[in-house]
């Protein structure tokens, strides 16, 4: 059994390296795939935030006209940023470190399935099932190859370790002992900094699982004793009190955020597709999913055996909580927003410990051994269908033709570094542009994320500044903030679809956000209405100076304003915006307000509403004072924000 386990282990180390080439990880990070541009980014700002200022969120004038970054959008990377700024004080720049925090949770994969088998005391037989499981859910259902591959990797993984610790959880119950209590502990603190979603993932269940211990004691289950009443109220406070740190400026912060329910939407009739296997997915991947449909139904078949009934309890209703989210979700405001699909991976991944049980104990076959013998043409008719769809599936997602043919894999199935236009326009931007000159406009949201974490974050003088460029443009297509209105996306700007604005209010919108680059992609013009589009009907308003790596390049026809009232200079950097020459009677600064910003010396300071964008610019009254800067003083009405 040992052999078999180092076997699958080996396989997963081969595949991960073909999937995540150790070269191309090391040589070219970070990873840039679709969504991690966006994950890279949270977690290098955050990281360098913390590193300078101490603290765990901040103001980051680069992207957005200026947002809180650390507080509503980054609840998937508080882990991924904690561990970049902890091997950043080790020496090893950003970029590797987010790609060695990558790599290190994919190879702990298996080891998920492992703990949970072995938290539940599985058999070896049934703890190399769970391992095998683990690993056919991660490589051969659509669901999580897209998470991993595009970006959503947090949420997969807190959801492939969410039942360790509803088996911890259990364990502790049933045979309580100080390492069960410990691995607990452990996960109830380390998974919501991988996904702040793990609070419900694990929460749901176990509450269940609590709930449970109310009933008849019988079959091996008993009240609980009051120090295991206590011990579970303690893993709960420090849950609590290990992700403070993030929670708290999440909760100041809470009412910025906006409806995201454009992504990740799902139907009920999507449940019948799925389960025939209907079509393909939105990006492209085969709707089969052979391997979560057999965790979930050896999961029913686990009822046939009524001393297994209570424990599985809390596994069943998860996962029918899950399924029903994933399924049903977007038929209320709720659901939506939580991006209801993506609750398949741990619907499934809820399912397969106990499958893996149920799977290796015989217990199913007595359940299929009546004597009506329709249900073994219907067991079989399953288990057919579900051979086909394992034979098509294995086909289309793992690398065995590439492997036999010697050809190459496709580019985008594999994680890749930055490609090279990304960092020819990097470059490019760098000689042809200043931190002072006026924002850059990019409607192709991954270059986005890019420019403004590799433009601000890496210093190009001696003093340490990082001298950074202002991007509208990212850091994801759809941003579910208030800020978000400074956003561009592929076929909208600041709010409104680009074939809405009549020349006069695209060039007024432009200026009022001091934007005096813009780089399109050019892939898209014919496709969609795009920026290209809205500029040719507006002649004048913008100028095309070249075309580089794919992008068209355009230059604004006015000059660069930092103030939308009034005039001066503005030096920005993350968590400060110095002023220099301010026109006096009051000026207004084209950057985003925040309601714990403070100036030095005093001045009044309040937000000016700006044309529909939801939170306004900044207001100083300085009177006769020029010269000023404006800090974030982490501290709100009635209170301190410090960590």
């Amino acid at each position: 059994m040992r052999g078999v386990l180092l076997g699958l282990a080996g396989l997963h180390l081969l595949l991960t390296a073909c999937y995540f080439p150790p070269g191309e990880m090391l040589r070219n990070p970070p990873i840039a795939n679709t969504d991690y541009n966006t994950h890279f980014y949270h977690a290098a700002v955050v990281a360098h935030i913390l590193a300078t200022d101490g603290h765990s969120w901040g103001y980051d004038p680069y992207l957005l006209a200026g947002y809180p970054a650390g507080t509503v959008l980054d609840i998937d990377n508080k882990g991924f940023a904690l561990g970049v700024w902890l091997l950043g004080k080790l020496g090893l720049p950003p970029g590797p470190a987010f790609n060695l925090l990558v790599i290190a949770l994919v190879l702990l994969v298996p080891v998920a399935g492992w703990a949970a088998a072995r938290l539940l005391g599985a058999s070896p037989g049934a703890t190399l099932a769970a391992v095998a499981f683990f690993l056919l859910l991660w490589y051969l259902d659509p669901a999580f190859h897209w998470a991993w591959g595009g970006g959503t990797f947090a949420f997969a993984i807190a959801a492939l370790w969410a039942p360790a610790g509803l088996a911890a959880l259990q364990r502790v119950w049933l045979a309580p002992n100080r390492t069960t209590w410990a691995v607990l502990a452990l996960l109830a603190v380390a998974l919501p900094l991988v996904h702040g979603m793990a609070f419900l993932l694990l929460g749901l269940p176990a509450f269940v699982a609590y709930a449970s211990t109310w009933l008849k004691p019988g079959a091996g289950f008993r009240r609980l004793t009051w120090r295991q009443h206590v011990g579970l109220i303690a893993v709960v406070l420090l849950a609590l009190a290990a992700n403070a740190y993030w929670l708290i400026p999440l909760g100041h912060f809470i009412s910025i955020k906006t409806t995201f329910d454009r992504f990740l939407q799902t139907s009920p009739g999507l449940l019948w597709q799925d389960l025939i296997g209907l079509g393909k997915t939105e990006v492209g991947l085969p709707r089969l999913y052979p391997v979560r449909w057999a965790a979930v139904g050896l999961l029913a078949l686990g009822w046939s055996d009524p001393a297994r009934r209570r424990g599985l309890l809390p596994w069943t209703v998860g996962g029918v909580a899950w399924l029903g989210l994933a399924y049903f979700g977007s038929l209320a405001q709720v659901g939506r927003d939580l991006q209801p699909y993506r609750f398949v991976m741990p619907a499934a991944a809820l399912a397969v410990p106990p499958a893996a049980v149920t799977l290796t104990s015989g217990t199913w076959r007595n359940w299929l051994g009546c004597p009506w013998r329709l249900r073994y043409i219907l067991a079989g008719g399953i288990i057919l269908g579900l051979t086909v769809q394992f034979g098509l599936v294995v086909g289309d997602l793992l690398p065995w033709q590439a492997w036999l043919t010697g050809r190459p894999m496709p580019a985008d199935a594999r994680l890749h570094g930055p490609p090279l236009a990304y960092q020819e326009l990097a470059a490019w931007l760098r000689a042809h542009t200043t931190s002072g000159g006026g924002r850059i406009l990019v409607n192709d949201w991954r270059l986005g994320a890019f420019l403004a974490a590799d433009l601000a974050l890496t210093p190009e003088h001696s003093d340490g500044e990082s001298n950074g460029r202002q991007i509208i443009g990212g850091p994801h297509l759809w941003v579910g903030l208030q800020h978000g209105y400074a956003n561009a996306g592929i076929w909208d700007l600041f709010g409104r679809d680009l074939q809405d604005y009549t020349p006069d209010e695209l060039g007024q919108a432009l200026q009022t956000y001091n934007v005096q680059w813009a780089l399109t992609n050019a892939d898209w013009p014919g496709a969609f209405y795009t920026l290209d589009s809205a500029l040719a009907a507006a002649p004048g308003l913008m100028q095309p100076v070249t075309t580089l790596a794919g992008f068209h390049i355009y230059r604004a026809t006015w000059p660069a304003n930092d103030f939308l009232v009034g005039r001066g200079q503005v030096q920005v950097d993350y968590n400060r915006l110095v002023v220099h020459g301010a026109s006096p009677g009051g000026v207004v600064l084209k950057m985003h307000w925040l309601p714990t910003w403070r100036s030095d010396p005093p001045l009044p300071l309040k937000p000016y509403p700006v044309l529909e964008d939801p939170v306004g610019f900044i207001h100083v009254d300085n009177g006769n004072m020029t010269d000023f800067t404006l800090y974030n003083g982490y501290v709100w009405e009635g209170g301190d924000g410090r960590r």
